[in-house]
């Protein structure tokens, strides 16, 4: 057996394990289970992958984001290591195929989402795999503590009815301790080891700004960083009216939301992973998974309601160790918006049930219909029907969704569909008077089980391939199958998709517990005002977040705006003026590094010379390269 040191280097290319990750690794290997809370960038797929491969059995994996899920198997099977993901859109077929492929150990990792736990098929084939570890990865949301709470991760604990007492690791980039003891409290960890690695990011400086003008501040900053940016924005309509200013005036830039055409979305991210396009103005969909370790900045146009979402999203910035920075943008006039966010954001019980009756009629679902079904769903399209405030409806589908009724998938692909309805003596004919079809016919009764019964996933190229004919051959005889009721053909669709959980209630007996519902709403208020309080603390930034995840040891940072205000403050006129004049006529028609730079400047201390950086960052009149060399803005 490898050793978890040659693991990593046969696969991942590193020669050395990264903070706690060995601990951790060592932990499970021992058969102990494991709560491991590492910051964004802390590397936490390694934790459970490296002990997945030092063993026998399959490992598997379980993940609320279906984006995430794709990275990772991709990633895994670049590397060569079998994995496989259940995602949405998959058919019977295709699940059991996968299942069947961990049964026999042909896969080391599956990945699959909490929902699916809940299937029969599931559970019966989890009773059959040798599994070796289960990972629950986000595991923030099992708590209702939590600042993104899933109601179906509570039905998580019901895998060890099929798994046994399997080693479990809990992983989570930010969790209070509220949080932690509410996760291993759920999950029914015994004997769990808790690993958590310091929330402070020494190579990262944390800056808020309240400006008159967030386009003018942008452009400002942007101007003087080289290198690749993230503009984080709460809508997507603000994200490409960002973007397309900042593309007028110059820059290079594009715009991702979930709402994009999945070729699209694909495009863009391509291109700014490729540094094609330098600065990708986006919602929280963009991020997540996607390991670029030289991103310089991170801004967030609007303020996140949360420190953790905050936290997690300006961490994406210097995961390779280097120089990098997240700024914060926000507007005095702003403050009613906040005040009001947790009336909308927790809309009363009653108008819930109204809005779930204006989708069942708008669905065309009547009582007691829909369960495991998905839906096309345009949201702006619903929102004109039902003449609802959008930002009502898009918390209420958020609700229905946080309780387990329905699954909102913003761009998801579902695979052609049969079902044959044609009885023997039709098929008989119909090889008598259309070979041609006849011939399509036979090749999908020859290789898909179960058509007679429900609609069945098919693959087009697979039944061309079979009968020798083209793919667009393929699809005119299904067509022509169709209108002569030999079969029902549901073509593929890529498109936002509605899933509904369980069958319809009349909406009057639509059940969201009240005090449960009450204890949120509070939650987020106590959320939202530990981040209203980061924007205008005087801690050192770093500090602040640090103590709000329990992390009281935490030293200032140095290099926040506030500690280098402390700093400045500390600088004489008369050295800002000496030095601003050395540095400028130093810097003139070139740049170099810091400490180069400093080696021209007789008798500055290291600290003098970091604060006056810092300031002269800040009035706009020195700029820093993606190389991390400074120079002077003329």
């Amino acid at each position: 057996m490898d050793t978890p040191l040659q693991v990593l280097e046969k696969y991942f290319g590193y020669t050395a394990f990264r903070g706690k990750q060995e601990a951790i690794i060592q932990a499970l290997l021992a058969g102990k289970n494991t709560l491991a809370i590492l910051p964004t960038g802390g590397g936490k797929s390694i934790c459970f992958q490296i002990p997945a491969l030092c063993v026998p059995g399959v490992c598997v994996v379980v993940s609320p984001l279906i984006a995430l899920m794709r990275d990772q198997v991709m990633q895994l099977r670049r590397k060569g290591i079998g994995a496989a993901a259940l995602v949405s859109g998959m058919s019977r077929q295709e699940v059991s195929a996968i299942l069947a492929r961990a049964v026999h150990e042909e896969i080391k990792f599956l990945y699959l989402s909490p929902e699916r736990i809940q299937q029969d098929l599931v559970q019966e084939y989890l009773q059959q795999i040798p599994i070796n570890f289960l990972a629950i990865d986000e595991a923030h949301c099992i708590s209702q503590w939590g600042y993104d709470f899933r109601r179906a991760y509570k039905k998580i604990p019901t895998l060890y009815q099929f798994t046994g007492n399997v080693t479990t690791i809990a992983l989570t980039a930010s969790a209070t301790p509220q949080v932690q003891a509410d996760i291993i409290e759920s999950l029914s960890l015994d004997s769990v080891q808790v690993f958590q690695q310091d929330f402070l990011r020494p190579n990262i400086s944390y800056s808020v700004f309240c400006v008159p003008s967030k386009m003018s501040k942008l452009q400002s900053i942007l101007e003087k960083m080289a290198g690749t940016v993230l503009v984080y924005c709460n809508s997507r309509r603000k994200c490409m009216e960002v973007a397309e200013e900042l593309v007028r005036v110059g820059f290079s830039a594009s715009f991702y939301h979930a709402g994009l055409p999945a070729e699209e979305r694909t495009k863009r991210q391509h291109d700014w992973l490729t540094n094609t396009v330098k600065i990708m103005v986006c919602t929280s969909a963009f991020g997540m998974g996607i390991d670029k370790p030289d991103v310089r900045l991170v801004i967030h146009y609007d303020m996140p309601e949360c420190v953790e979402n905050y936290y997690q999203e300006a961490g994406r910035a210097g995961r390779d160790g280097g120089k990098a920075y997240a700024v914060l943008l926000y507007h005095s006039t702003e403050q009613k918006t906040w005040d009001a966010l947790p009336s909308m954001k927790f809309p009363p019980i009653p108008v819930i049930r109204d809005i779930y009756g204006f989708l069942c009629g708008y669905l065309r679902l009547d009582y007691n219909m829909g369960e495991h079904t998905y839906f096309p769903f345009e949201i702006n399209t619903f929102i004109e029907a039902c003449n609802v405030d959008k930002y009502l409806v898009t918390q209420v589908l958020q609700t229905l969704e946080v309780e387990g009724y329905i699954a909102l998938e913003p761009n998801i692909f579902l695979p052609s569909k049969i079902r044959v309805w044609a009885q023997r003596s039709e098929i008989r004919e119909l090889e008598i008077q259309n070979p041609a079809l006849d011939k399509t016919l036979k090749a999908i009764l020859r290789t898909y089980e179960g058509v007679y019964g429900t609609l069945v996933g098919i693959v087009e190229k697979k039944i061309a391939k079979l009968t020798l004919q083209t793919e667009e051959v393929v699809v005119q005889h299904l067509k022509k199958l169709h209108q002569l009721d030999v079969l029902t053909y549901v073509p593929a669709v890529q498109s936002p998709q509605l899933y509904w959980n369980h069958a319809t209630v009349p909406q009057n007996d639509l059940f969201i517990h009240p005090a449960n519902y009450a204890m949120r709403k509070q939650l987020f208020e106590q959320r939202l005002q530990a981040m209203l309080q980061y924007l205008t603390t005087t801690q050192c930034r770093s500090a602040y977040m640090a103590d709000y995840f329990g992390n009281t040891t935490t030293q200032n940072c140095g290099i926040c705006d506030n500690c280098l205000k402390q700093k400045v403050q500390q600088l004489t006129p008369a050295i800002i003026k000496q030095y601003t004049q050395d540095i400028e006529h130093v810097l003139q028609q070139k740049q170099m590094p810091p400490a180069t730079l400093k080696q021209h400047l007789a008798g500055i201390s290291t600290h003098q010379f970091s604060a006056l950086l810092q300031l002269l960052q800040s009035q706009d009149k020195l700029g820093v390269t993606l190389a991390g060399e400074v120079f002077w803005i003329n």
